[in-house]
């Protein structure tokens, strides 16, 4: 890279399971969950960091992460699961200039962390998956270690614990690193810890007994529980960042699809985007192109999830002065 650069940064790219418009577009929601941003982007201001937003529209609705984290991943809109299922199988987009495919063509290494733990007959494909995703090393359930409580869908370790161990695991990486991570705690039925904790470390104690939010009567999860388990990843990450982070790195937080049982087709498919980062000059190019400043994004969604990967490669390799041509920026995604 470039001199504005002091050295290559890592980019960790977060998709929030089911953190969709509707905390904004809800007025319960929103009087809950915007003073929680508001407070996250006041104490990365103090520290330096500088976050900017925008909406972006999911081709998923309440479910079929994989198809909305693909389209994030490859620049171009994978739409449903029969097209997810023809690309899957396609050995021609093992090179598709990809996420990681071009960064992995300027020295990065691609990780990627799935805390799910096995599931009986149940064969994952993992050889299949690495060449589909570009995935250089997968940090799994078996590579935690965990011994503690686990939440809701999976159900699952805390995702403050799964993200600070696979960090632990990478911090003698000698490569920049991509790092992908679907969190789990906010999938339904939002079964979540209630907030982070100091030393993530003790979570792994059995005997810790880590209070989980609610769910709803009958076992319908409600409102109460989302809020609570979005509130959560934010808790834990911007701690993270605060306390841990490297000044050079880079996060990139964006929903999947909007909530099943708390939305409906009424709130759109749009999802938020943060992108938090030490650079004034990413925060400018991608204010120049449709992100504002602060936490709290703002309608209509200008971009698609497919055209999320072009507007951060344009700003992201703009600090590279050696470039005399910055790629094109596809809102919708490339066809």
């Amino acid at each position: 890279m470039g001199s504005l650069f002091k050295k290559k940064p890592n980019i960790y790219l977060l998709a929030i399971e089911s953190y969709g418009q509707v905390v904004l577009s809800d007025d319960s929601m929103r009087m809950a969950i915007v003073p929680e941003l508001e407070k996250m982007e006041a104490q990365l201001v103090k520290a330096g960091w500088e976050n900017v937003s925008t909406l972006s529209v999911s081709p998923a609705f309440g479910g079929k992460s994989w198809v909305a984290y693909s389209s994030i991943l490859f620049g171009f809109n994978f739409k449903n699961q029969g097209t997810y299922d023809a690309l899957f199988n396609m050995p021609e987009l093992y090179d598709f200039p990809s996420w990681p495919n071009v960064l992995k063509a300027q020295g990065y290494k691609s990780f990627r962390l799935n805390s799910l733990p096995p599931a009986d007959l149940v064969d994952v494909p993992w050889e299949q998956y690495s060449k589909f995703y570009n995935v250089d090393e997968w940090i799994r359930f078996q590579d935690l270690d965990y011994q503690g409580k686990s939440f809701g869908f999976g159900p699952a370790p805390p995702d403050q614990f799964s993200f600070n161990k696979a960090m632990e695991l990478l911090k003698d990486e000698q490569q920049p690193i991509f790092f992908f991570f679907l969190n789990q705690n906010t999938h339904h039925p939002f079964i979540s810890p209630k907030k982070a904790v100091t030393d993530w470390e003790i979570l792994n104690d059995p005997k810790e007994g880590q209070e989980a939010s609610g769910i709803g009567f009958l076992g319908t999860p409600d409102k109460k529980s989302y809020i609570n388990a979005i509130k959560y990843q934010f808790d834990y990450i911007s701690q993270y960042i605060l306390n841990q982070a490297d000044s050079t790195d880079i996060f990139i937080l964006i929903g999947d699809h909007q909530p099943p049982f708390v939305s409906d087709p009424k709130d759109g498919m749009a999802c938020p985007v943060h992108i938090i980062s030490k650079y004034p000059e990413i925060s400018k190019n991608l204010m120049q192109n449709g992100f504002i400043r602060g936490m709290i994004p703002q309608p209509p969604a200008k971009f698609h999830h497919a055209g999320i990967y072009s507007v951060f490669m344009q700003a992201f390799l703009s600090l590279d002065t050696s470039l005399t041509n910055l790629p094109d920026i596809y809102p919708l995604g490339i066809e």
